[in-house]
């Protein structure tokens, strides 16, 4: 029936029919199954889920978004993944992404089952080459000299989102490791580049009222990451201390959720060796879902074992920033501590005075110090 819809065998380790990942591979003697589906190649060329395919040029910059497999196909909640990324190469094959999840119609398949499939597909009516599969156990596949670029591209398995249904991928070449390291438009509203150490300059929004104090240090006096974390596994090196503070996938980014409860406020603190440097640098992304005017959070420190903190920086919603659903970027939020400090403790901490609802999130965090 396959080929009468014009789509050819799927392939695996040179072999025409090695593919069980899919139809089109192996026949089976068996009247009614396996219950299985087409791969992602086959997928793009049938054209049935059209409106859930996205074509990704890497050269063009990073990619990063949710997937989901054929069954999810018009469920409301997962309207903003995709079942397909056809990846341009620039050669005589691209590549083809998707979720093989092991679920209703395809729940017999017998090949990487709820993994990241990728396979190679020529256009027109050619035969698929089965590439490999991506999960927890082995989330990356690098394609060295993709197209005869010189250029290695790395697909990669970031985490499931907000069920096993969704699986959240990132595709970027490996000079600019996701989430460390983003290049492209789709970089600029998104929470995933770090600063660059020669660059820490601050950019605040025109309509925000900047809190803290603008550093720019010197050729001779080079900034040094203390931190870099990106909530890949949990809160990181971040402790919640018993409250509401969860690492969560917001809009197909790892992040750490604060829910807003006047009775326990959220917060999250983590411990730096300073290792000599004394003038700190934050960046950070933030993401306010729902919040009341005047509620926000603030970036404090403290050099003390009690629980004295000092503000670095306060943001709330209608006086330091007024949209709701909008990542924004804080770079350089800078305080200094006494020459000779060995450690300080650094937390967010949420700010509601009555009873709340509200939700937000942190994405992104790096701090770099400079000896003064």
């Amino acid at each position: 029936m396959g080929h009468n819809l014009g789509l050819a065998h799927s392939s695996k380790d040179d072999i025409s029919y090695g593919d069980k990942s899919g139809m089109m591979g192996y026949s089976y003697n068996r009247d009614n199954g396996p219950l299985q589906c087409f791969n992602p190649a086959k997928s793009f060329v049938l054209g049935w889920y059209e409106d859930k395919v996205i074509e990704v040029d890497p050269f063009e910059g990073t990619w990063t978004g949710s997937l989901v497999g054929v069954t999810e196909y018009g469920d409301i909640d997962t309207q903003n993944s995709y079942i397909v990324v056809k990846i341009k190469t620039g050669g005589e094959k691209d590549l083809f992404v998707g979720y093989n999840r092991k679920k209703g119609m395809n729940s017999g398949v017998e090949l990487a089952g709820d993994n990241i499939v990728i396979v190679e597909q020529e256009p027109g009516y050619s035969k698929s080459d089965f590439k490999g599969s991506l999960s927890s156990d082995i989330p990356t596949k690098t394609f060295y000299n993709l197209g005869g670029s010189g250029k290695n591209l790395v697909v990669d398995f970031i985490d499931h989102g907000s069920s096993i249904d969704e699986a959240v991928v990132a595709i970027y070449f490996d000079n600019c490791i996701y989430p460390s390291c983003c290049e492209g438009p789709m970089c600029n509203s998104t929470p995933a580049e770090s600063p660059q150490p020669n660059t820490l300059q601050p950019t605040p929004s025109p309509t925000r009222k900047r809190m803290y104090s603008v550093y720019k240090p010197s050729k001779q006096n080079k900034p040094q990451k203390l931190l870099l974390e990106n909530f890949r596994s949990g809160l990181g090196t971040f402790n919640a201390d018993g409250t509401r503070v969860d690492r969560a996938i917001f809009e197909s980014i790892l992040t750490a959720q604060f829910q807003m409860k006047s009775d326990q406020l959220p917060r999250m603190t983590t411990e730096l060796d300073l290792e000599g440097n004394s003038l700190i640098q934050v960046y950070f992304w933030y993401n306010a879902e729902m919040m009341q005017s005047s509620e926000g959070f603030s970036l404090q420190y403290s050099t003390s074992d009690d629980d004295t903190w000092s503000d670095i920086g306060k943001w709330r919603f209608r006086k330091e920033f007024n949209e709701l659903n909008k990542w924004n970027r804080i770079n350089a939020a800078t305080f200094a501590v006494t020459e000779g400090t060995t450690s300080v403790r650094v937390r967010f901490k949420g700010d509601a005075t009555e009873a709340s609802d509200s939700v937000f999130y942190i994405a992104g965090v790096s701090i770099y110090g400079t000896k003064q």
